[in-house]
């Protein structure tokens, strides 16, 4: 009776025909849910966080997750559940918080993507905001080539007003780009939504710990363009790249061409009785093998990123690489 054991060894085969995996996503869900900050927000990924990157001003702007500045389509006005009830595709934006002066309302909190300017200093408020969200911890691990996309709306004022993209390396947050301001010109001074994409440096390639901020600034000189910013549909996409090199101590060697691999088993001392191998639904795929003094084992790939090779031993033993 034939007994079997498992080694499984991780191989990144990426093909030109093959496109990027999207591997994290970001929605912000739906619903109406005025006023709820950012930090209070826990999706399907975990939680976000909002750290005041400079100490926060008693009326400084927030970072908020709700349908008041909703997702409408890209080149859509923006628009949210205040004004229509059916608007529940939330997005994070930054909005102002509640200030009132002599039981007197002078700013609402969460009214969109929508911030204070300031000028209410005379009443004892400064609105001057320096904030960034957070998302979750991103594990990149077995990605290169990432891409980050997103669906924003920006307003604001020149660099005074301004939203930035930030990124986390694990150690330390950096600046990844300044987005334009988005077009402007819809009813009631809001922005129109836009698509952004930008490539990653390698630095985040195989990141364990990866973060995305976006942080908002605004002075407290009562000027400024609506809106502010709001953001949804965040996306990751990279190619596959997990551990070619895991092979090196278990006496193979694994050659990557653009259309195949070669296992080479010359250092194993036992006979290769069968080579099989399996796509990722678990369909055989034809393989071929070279049963001489080199036993190399190629397969030719077929638009397809992922195949397990089975290797069966006449003796004792079935070696599984997943690559």
């Amino acid at each position: 009776m034939k007994s079997f054991y498992t080694l499984t060894i991780l191989v990144s085969i990426t093909l030109s025909s093959f496109s990027q995996t999207t591997f994290w996503t970001e929605d912000f869900g739906t619903g109406c849910n005025q006023g709820q900050l950012a930090s209070a927000f826990t999706g399907t990924n975990g939680a976000w966080t909002a750290t005041d990157v400079t100490s926060a001003n008693n009326a400084a702007n927030k970072f908020y997750v709700s349908g008041t500045e909703a997702f409408t389509g890209l080149g859509n006005c923006g628009q949210g559940c205040l004004d229509n009830p059916s608007l529940t595709d939330q997005s994070l934006h930054v909005g102002g918080v509640y200030v009132e002066y002599l039981a007197t309302p002078i700013v609402e909190a969460d009214l969109g993507a929508s911030y204070n300017v300031g000028g209410i200093g005379a009443f004892g408020f400064q609105s001057a905001t320096d904030i960034r969200a957070e998302s979750p911890v991103i594990n990149c691990s077995g990605y290169q080539n990432i891409e980050l996309e997103f669906d924003y709306m920006e307003g604001g004022e020149g660099s005074i007003d301004n939203a930035i993209l930030h990124y986390y390396t694990g150690t330390s947050w950096g600046v990844l780009d300044d987005p334009a301001k988005s077009v402007t010109g819809c009813p009631n001074n809001q922005g129109t939504w836009t698509h952004y994409s930008y490539s990653l440096p390698a630095i985040i390639n195989d990141l364990p710990n990866f973060q995305v901020g976006f942080k908002w600034v605004n002075a407290d000189d009562g000027t400024g363009t609506e809106p502010s910013f709001a953001v949804d549909n965040i996306t990751l996409t990279g190619d596959i790249t997990t551990g070619i090199n895991d092979v090196k101590d278990n006496g193979l060697r694994i050659v990557q061409f653009d259309d195949a691999i070669e296992v080479d088993f010359a250092d194993v001392d036992e006979e290769i009785f069968i080579v099989k191998g399996f796509d990722i639904l678990g369909q055989e795929v034809a393989s071929s093998a070279n049963n001489g003094s080199n036993r190399i084992f190629k397969r030719s790939f077929n638009k397809k990123d992922c195949i397990e090779i089975r290797l069966v031993n006449l003796r004792k033993s079935e070696l599984n690489l997943l690559t």
